[in-house]
């Protein structure tokens, strides 16, 4: 936002307040419930290249480092029985790859 990186330093943030909610989301995952965070992944993760240097802020609220009102689109469905043999064995194997890490 404007160009510059705020930060917030994990000291400043009541983030301890949210353990119980990463404990749950870290154990749906480990079981394999990848769904939400494949989906939605522009909201779970964020990177950035440069060139440059660049001005940083570090801010004391979490919101200052939040999304603001992000675009989260419609649940995207898939039709199975549209798919090939093929293809449907791609797509199966594509999932097994990203949900084992290999892919």
């Amino acid at each position: 936002q404007d160009g510059v990186l705020r930060y917030m330093r994990q000291s400043d943030t009541p983030l301890d307040q949210f353990l119980p909610l990463q404990e749950l989301l870290l154990r749906t995952l480990d079981k394999g419930h990848t769904k939400l965070v494949d989906e939605l992944v522009h909201l779970f993760m964020e990177g950035f290249e440069w060139d440059a240097p660049f001005p940083c802020q570090q801010v004391r609220e979490l919101a200052a480092v939040c999304h603001v009102d992000p675009k989260i689109p419609e649940p995207r469905t898939v039709q199975l029985d549209t798919f090939g043999t093929g293809e449907l064995l791609r797509a199966l194997l594509k999932k097994v790859k990203r949900r084992s890490g290999l892919g």
